[in-house]
């Protein structure tokens, strides 16, 4: 059906997924014709839909920059750059300290092996390599 649809429709169809903010279409339409997509997307709505659901949505932003970067305009090119950098930052944010990997170790400096109240399963179920070290990671 993709292969069917002329400039005109899909520019139109991108048009419509806007106005009823639906993000999966306007994907499905990028990777249909980018520059119909594209010349959509070139606008003030456009510009606010993607703001909005940058905020509110998992899905990557630098999917959608890497496909409109070269027939988007020079004025909206550095908004969707700005875009798709703050959703790369959100997501290595959430690599590095809570949510994809869960918690951070915490380093408890004032333990050494042999002090008494330890548990040694505990320890070995979290840390069994570094179990003769001075520290150990709880």
């Amino acid at each position: 059906m993709a292969n069917t649809l002329d400039y005109k429709q899909i520019k139109e169809l991108t048009y419509l997924a806007i106005q009823y903010k639906n993000l999966e279409a306007i994907l499905g339409l990028l990777k249909t014709n980018v520059y119909a997509s594209t010349d959509a997307l070139d606008c003030d709505e456009g510009v606010k839909f993607f703001t909005e659901k940058a905020k509110n949505s998992e899905t990557s932003m630098a999917e959608v920059y890497f496909f409109i970067r070269r027939p988007i305009s020079e004025k909206y090119k550095k908004i969707f750059r700005r875009l798709a950098r703050q959703s790369i930052l959100k997501t290595s944010l959430k690599i590095t300290s809570k949510g994809i990997r869960g918690n951070y170790k915490k380093t408890v400096p004032y333990y050494h092996i042999g002090m008494p109240e330890f548990d040694l399963d505990e320890t070995i179920q979290h840390n069994p390599l570094n179990i003769y070290k001075k520290k150990l990671n709880l």
